[in-house]
């Protein structure tokens, strides 16, 4: 399967309708069902990816997690199921979609505009794992009227001198009018803490279900200095772990 242990660790079943243009998209091959997860394992994933991440925020992190294993001692091993792969070499370019992270795009409906801020701070994912938001916005008086397109929730924001603040560090200066924003957000930590988190599961029922067969890996894990190490050999045993799993 192209792109194989990628798609095994996003873990959404693939469509021939795949929308590339979404925030850090990569191929999904068609044919792929999505696997269902043990608990221990799911622990596991749920401390590489967040509580209840959104679809972006887990390609930003598997951008991260792709990178430690192709530039790594990883990198053989990664390919050792199909050597078939389309996100590497990293795309660096301006038009890349890893760009779109970090990103607030506004559309005002009257007239029609598209502007894209790049923020001094730019905008973070929620605790859970949530990075793209899609707002709908209605300003009048120096209120804002919002409703969240995902969860629907409504709400109020007043104004802090000419700026609403919608929370993850989304601080946007907007007239009167109607609007429809766009925010990608980048994770709120750094992969350190990803690893300090994951570090929980040493010598735990759930580390012995994880690694069981898969010593080298397991060596990598516990003997490594290197933090992409680590972390790459946690994710890489996770992914061969859930290519066991039935769909």
């Amino acid at each position: 399967m192209i792109n194989h242990y990628r798609t095994i660790l996003l873990n959404e079943s693939g469509s021939v309708e795949q929308d590339m243009t979404y925030p850090g998209e990569e191929y999904v091959d068609p044919s792929f069902t999505k696997k269902k997860i043990t608990s221990k394992l799911e622990t596991v994933r749920r401390l590489l990816f967040g509580q209840s991440p959104d679809r972006a925020f887990i390609n930003y992190r598997l951008k991260q997690i792709t990178t430690m294993w192709h530039d790594s001692i990883l990198k053989d091993e990664v390919i050792s199921e199909d050597s078939r792969i389309t996100y590497w070499p990293l795309d660096t370019s301006i038009n890349s979609n890893i760009n779109m992270f970090g990103t607030i795009t506004i559309e005002g409906m009257e007239p029609v505009t598209k502007i894209k801020l790049y923020p001094s701070i730019p905008p973070v994912s929620s605790g859970a794992g949530r990075a793209l938001w899609l707002l709908s916005a209605t300003v009048q008086s120096g209120v804002c009227s919002v409703i969240d397109e995902k969860t629907k929730e409504e709400k109020s924001i007043p104004a802090k001198g000419v700026f609403f603040d919608f929370g993850n560090n989304i601080v946007i200066n907007l007239p009167d009018g109607n609007y429809r924003i766009t925010a990608i957000g980048v994770p709120h930590e750094d992969i350190g803490q990803t690893l300090v988190d994951c570090d929980l599961i040493k010598d735990t029922d759930i580390e012995f279900e994880l690694f069981l067969d898969n010593d080298s890996l397991k060596e990598i894990w516990r003997r490594s200095d290197d933090i992409s190490e680590r972390l790459g050999a946690l994710a890489l045993t996770l992914a061969k772990k859930m290519y066991k799993l039935k769909s």
